[in-house]
C-alpha cells in the first residue's frame, strides 16, 4: 500500500473514483505558516529591579519564634490524634 503525500488534488469524491488512488493512503501536509517571531537580544538584559531588593529582616526573631510556636502546638495537636487512631487500627 503505497502513501501520497501532498496537497489534496480535486474533491474527496473524485479521488475515491480515482483508479490511481485505489490502494493508496493519501496523507495532507499542514499548512506553512510564514510568522515573523521577533529575537530578543539577551546580552543587554539586565536584572533592574532584582539587584536592588534586600531581605525584610525586621523582627526575624519574633517570627522565628511563632513559628517555633506554631510547629510545636501542631505536633502537640497531630500526635494524640495520630497515636489514637494507630492504637485502634493496630490489634
Amino acid at each position: 500500500m503505497g502513501v501520497v503525500v501532498g496537497e489534496p488534488q480535486g474533491s474527496v469524491e473524485e479521488a475515491r473514483a480515482s483508479k490511481s488512488m485505489e490502494g493508496k493512503i493519501q496523507a495532507y501536509s499542514a499548512p506553512v505558516i510564514d510568522a515573523k517571531i521577533p529575537m530578543v537580544d539577551l546580552k543587554n538584559v539586565g536584572l533592574g529591579d532584582a539587584q536592588k531588593k534586600e531581605w525584610n529582616t525586621k523582627h526575624l526573631g519574633q517570627r522565628l519564634g511563632v513559628d517555633v510556636a506554631c510547629a510545636a502546638t501542631a505536633g502537640g495537636l497531630v500526635a494524640p490524634l495520630i497515636t489514637v487512631i494507630d492504637k485502634y487500627v493496630s490489634p
